[in-house]
């Protein structure tokens, strides 16, 4: 009880560390706070020790050169403070295995979990390192440069997004 308890006050002081260093609107913080608390039901203080690592690596990178990614943030709409979507949309299939495990406890729920972690880092790892590369990123469908923060910009490849997302591969 008095475990559980600590861990709800250590999610809760996340969230809003979250908040205060301008990592996430309060919208992003209570979904981080909801997040962190479905992981914690279903794989305890492990799950939460892989969803901190990757909330503090994907903070740092989008906080590190951040005014060198202004332009593209301000083409994409998207700066380095994220609100509950993005929050869902990196967490919320990890915190769906942390429910489906703590009703329905198996190995492959706690492998899609940490599937979905890996992914999500390698995709912001890949994004945040990526967009300080001097280069355009190359379009995947006809492996030309096209301009940073094009619309298609989410299907191309880039040395730096490459090498950051083995580099998170190996990370997680």
């Amino acid at each position: 009880m008095m475990e559980a308890l600590i861990v709800f006050i250590g999610i809760l002081l996340t969230g809003l560390a979250g908040y205060s260093l301008k990592s996430l609107t309060v919208s992003g913080a209570l979904a981080a706070i909801i997040t962190g608390l479905t992981v914690y039901v279903g794989f305890g203080i492990n799950g939460l020790v892989l969803l901190g690592v990757f909330f503090a690596s994907s903070s740092i990178w989008s906080k590190y050169k951040s005014s060198a990614k202004s332009s593209i943030e301000e083409k994409l709409a998207k700066g380095a403070t994220r609100d509950w979507r993005q929050v869902f949309a990196n967490g919320g299939a990890a915190g769906f295995f942390s429910i489906v495990h703590y009703y329905h406890p198996n190995q492959i729920w706690l492998i899609g979990f940490a599937v979905c972690l890996a992914s999500a880092n390698s995709d912001t790892w890949a994004s945040e390192i990526g967009s300080l590369s001097r280069k355009n990123p190359i379009y995947i469908r006809t492996f030309k440069r096209i301009e940073k923060g094009d619309f298609r910009c989410n299907k191309y490849v880039r040395q730096h997004s490459s090498t950051s997302w083995l580099a998170s591969y190996f990370y997680f």
